[in-house]
């Protein structure tokens, strides 16, 4: 996804279909985030999703302190950072508006809070097991047409989205290393039995992600294909498909009738919009201008723009800030043949690369070094792993190439039976220009290297599809703040260490208390075994004016905390 948000799966069979994590952070006002830890393998569990004691914490920034109006809010004008590819849940690629369409448009099993922690939704209460989750289906509500929200099209959905056949981009969120078994019902209780060929101890908190788990209406079954045009689902808001225009501008209608949101939400809620309307806008400087002129009302901004928009307080009255969710890092494509499947080489580059600089170079003031690819606001966040991050030293570097046979060359490049070491490095341009930074840090220890600054779908394809690059440095965070979103993706971009993904398997299936020292080995392997090296996040800034919310996830707005206030 966008800036922040997502990319696709292939190398290791337990992830052919994982790809794109969401790019996104984790927040909430001036608190610490309490995060459920990586548990879920239990008996049992209720309206809260901790099953393990162990918590994380990682700080959020909100500020604005006007009051809610009474009763209902007005029309809230919304930019979104980029368009939307299709209003199926099962197969967006997770574009940022097809998120906010998702999250407006569909229910969902559970909600993920913005405090981090699971909530009932459509299901009132769980229960689980180590490769199961049985969910008590709420009754009364009902799809945008009409028809009542059942076990069974619950389970119809879940078996649609879930299924190898529908090939969901975001599969493996849903499911871990395994695969779905069965989705039964029960008719005495109202529930639905979803059943995985192998344990996952984030099933539960998978359901409350809005890809691939949004719920479809029947209608929606009944004709996926329509579903790229419009939505199908039982949420909050209807897509008004004639006030829209693809590509430009998304409206969204408030239910009058809608009372099963979480927490309590009802379309009744004071300050509730009664209207979304969501405007595409790419470029950050246009969107600034928009927020000033008040043609939109929140907004997230980044870069010099972000801060013209805060240097005038006039520009806004409530803010929202937070830290993405999961370390960018520099990785390879380790495919046998290629510069990266040789440890030394991935040892070298590491060393000559100084974490504090590249995320400088990236994101200028508005970022922080990470040690860790696990940061503080995900779940089995520990910082005793950064001991084990590769530090900067290009003497040792040199060194270590030296060792490897290569020797230094005409023009000071470094040889290896008479052939050059030479990376293909492809960047995704909202890096600015850290391609040009590591290319001239790597020709300080002689190694070559081509620089290609490519949008995001150039890039993803280079990474994904073609896989015609040496390296990148490469963005894991995602909206699922668990640690099974960094080796999802890995397998997809040619990391080949089957020890790692063992490890990996081992931690996406320990119960309770262990699946966060598991998830330490397999972060450890990641980064003793030259995998990849933490860079740092950035800082996600938004802007709200006659209106208060929240951003958890950075790349949609929580359309439960969105509330008109008093001027």
């Amino acid at each position: 996804m966008r800036n922040a948000m997502n990319s696709p799966v292939s190398l290791s069979p337990r992830v052919t279909s994982r790809w794109r994590a969401l790019l996104a952070a984790t927040a909430a006002g001036l608190v610490l985030l309490a995060v459920s830890a990586c548990g879920g393998g239990g008996s049992s569990n209720n309206s809260d999703s901790g099953t393990s004691s162990k918590v994380n914490t990682g700080s959020t920034v909100s500020s604005g302190s006007a009051a809610v109006v009474s009763g209902p809010g007005g029309t809230v004008k919304v930019r979104s950072s980029d368009d939307l590819d299709t209003f199926d849940p099962a197969k967006t690629g997770a574009e940022n508006m097809s998120v906010q369409a998702l999250e407006l448009a569909y229910d969902r099993l559970v909600y993920q809070a913005p405090d981090g922690k699971v909530k009932p939704y459509l299901a009132s209460s769980w229960t689980t097991t180590p490769n199961s989750a049985t969910f008590v289906i709420r009754k009364g509500p009902k799809c945008a047409d009409g028809t009542p929200i059942t076990p069974k099209v619950v389970a119809d959905s879940l078996r649609y989205s879930l299924s190898q056949k529908t090939a969901s981009p975001y599969l493996g969120y849903a499911v871990g290393g395994g695969k779905l078994k069965s989705v039964t019902t029960n008719s005495a209780d109202n529930s639905v039995t979803v059943t995985l060929t192998k344990p996952y101890n984030a099933l539960v908190q998978s359901f409350g992600t809005p890809f691939p788990a949004s719920i479809i209406c029947p209608a929606g079954l009944k004709n996926p294909k329509g579903l790229g045009a419009a939505p199908q689902g039982s949420g909050p808001y209807s897509y008004d498909k004639a006030a829209s225009s693809r590509g430009s501008t998304y409206v969204f209608k408030l239910r009058p009738d809608y009372n099963w949101g979480p927490v309590g939400w009802t379309s009744k809620t004071d300050g509730v919009p009664q209207e979304a309307d969501f405007r595409v806008v790419t470029d950050e400087t246009t969107a600034a201008n928009l927020l000033t002129t008040g043609e939109v009302n929140i907004s997230p901004i980044a870069g010099i723009s972000e801060q013209r928009v805060r240097a005038n307080p006039s520009n806004y009255d409530f803010t929202y800030e937070s830290l993405q969710a999961g370390s960018w890092g520099s990785l390879f494509n380790m495919t046998k043949g290629l510069v990266g499947a040789d440890p030394a080489v991935r040892h070298a580059v590491f060393l000559a690369l100084d974490s504090n600089s590249m995320t400088k170079a990236a994101f200028s003031d508005l970022g922080v070094t990470e040690d860790t690819m696990v940061t503080p606001n995900m779940q089995c966040y520990n910082k005793a792993l950064g001991k084990y991050a590769v530090p900067f030293d290009v003497a040792q570097a040199k060194s270590v190439l030296e060792q490897d046979g290569y020797k230094a060359g005409s023009g000071g490049t470094m040889t290896k039976n008479g052939k050059p070491l030479k990376l293909r490095i492809v960047m995704w341009n909202t890096t600015n220009q850290l391609g040009d930074f590591i290319q001239q840090e790597l020709q300080k220890v002689g190694i070559a290297s081509t620089v290609k600054n490519t949008d995001i779908n150039t890039w993803i394809n280079a990474l994904f599809t073609t896989k015609d690059y040496d390296f990148t440095v490469y963005s894991y965070y995602s909206a699922f703040p668990n640690p099974v979103i960094i080796p999802a993706q890995d397998a997809s971009l040619s990391i080949k260490d089957p020890t790692y993904f063992k490890l990996s398997d081992e931690a996406e299936a320990a119960p309770g208390s262990t699946a966060c020292p598991a998830w330490d080995k397999a972060m450890q392997r990641a980064q003793t075994a030259y995998i990849v090296k933490p860079m740092g996040v950035a800082k996600n800034a938004w802007f709200g004016k006659g209106w208060k919310f929240a951003a958890p996830y950075n790349v949609f707005i929580d359309p439960f905390t969105i509330q008109q206030t008093q001027k």
